[in-house]
């Protein structure tokens, strides 16, 4: 499995501390020696690390010019480690494939970062030729019935090699005689559509050591990828460094020494561990 992330364990940014100045000893009150300042707030230095750690591009948390993070949460994790996510922005448009991680400890130290592999969007423009409604039905076309739709967003689609400005249309319905809610993603100055994935998944697979399982990847084109369309940066390839794919989404064949399964316990046990 490829990873985008470097440990950044030895060399982690820590929190600058604030530099107090001290009334003289005689001045303060009685107590005041013996009591202590309350411990600063684990989650607080976690997002400082992690803020100075984007903003310093470490490892691969560059972004372009017109490009932004903005951080979405703190999420506490086992063993006292903290995940800080970003949502990286383009002249304010979500850019899908541009979210990012920094892991950090209590103290305030960077342990690891993790970002999505999609390009830095540059010159992309941001009116629609294409209205939203018309993206929505370009993107019920992919279900057999389409029962329910939300408001599409406009974003910047930066799964492909170049970045496009595109309308993300969530439909929901029934597909293949079986439940389907697409996020649906339509070029919105051709109307094309670019990629989707469904959130109702059931790719399956075979793995060694874990047997018949169910996988989360991700469906472009009328093909299948060894790519996790929810978790940014995870996916599973041969030794190029390529994610598998397949016309069909089922993965592996149970044999120790086949790929494409070792692929399917890989996956499998990092999905479920994430």
């Amino acid at each position: 499995m490829r990873r985008t992330a470097a440990l950044a364990a030895a060399t982690g940014l820590t929190v600058a501390a604030a530099l107090v100045l001290a009334s003289p000893a005689a001045a303060q009150p009685p107590n005041a020696r013996a009591s202590k300042a309350p411990a600063a707030d684990p989650r607080l230095k976690a997002a400082e690390a992690a803020d100075k750690a984007v903003a310093s591009g470490l490892d691969h948390l560059r972004k372009g010019p017109d490009e932004t993070y903005w951080r979405r949460d703190v999420v506490p994790g086992a063993g006292g480690m903290y995940y800080v996510s970003y949502e990286r922005t383009y002249k304010g448009l979500p850019v899908v494939g541009g979210d990012a991680v920094v892991v950090t400890d209590g103290q305030g130290r960077v342990r690891d970062t993790v970002n999505a592999s999609g390009p830095h969007a540059e010159n992309v423009p941001t009116r629609a030729k294409v209205t939203g409604e018309a993206a929505t039905a370009k993107a019920r076309t992919r279900l057999d019935r389409a029962d329910d739709s939300a408001a599409p967003r406009l974003v910047v689609f930066a799964w492909d090699a170049t970045p496009k400005l595109a309308w993300e249309a969530v439909v929901a319905g029934i597909a293949d005689g079986k439940p389907s809610k697409q996020h649906v993603f339509v070029d919105a100055r051709s109307g094309e559509i670019l990629s989707s994935y469904d959130e109702v998944r059931a790719g399956a697979g075979r793995g060694y050591y874990y047997g018949q399982v169910t996988l989360d990847t991700r469906s472009s084109g009328g093909s299948y990828q060894m790519v996790d369309p929810t978790r940014s940066g995870l996916q599973c390839g041969g030794q190029g460094g390529s994610a598998y794919t397949g016309t069909d989404d089922s993965w592996g064949n149970g044999s120790g020494t086949d790929l494409e399964t070792a692929c399917v316990d890989a996956l499998y046990s990092v999905e479920r561990e994430w």
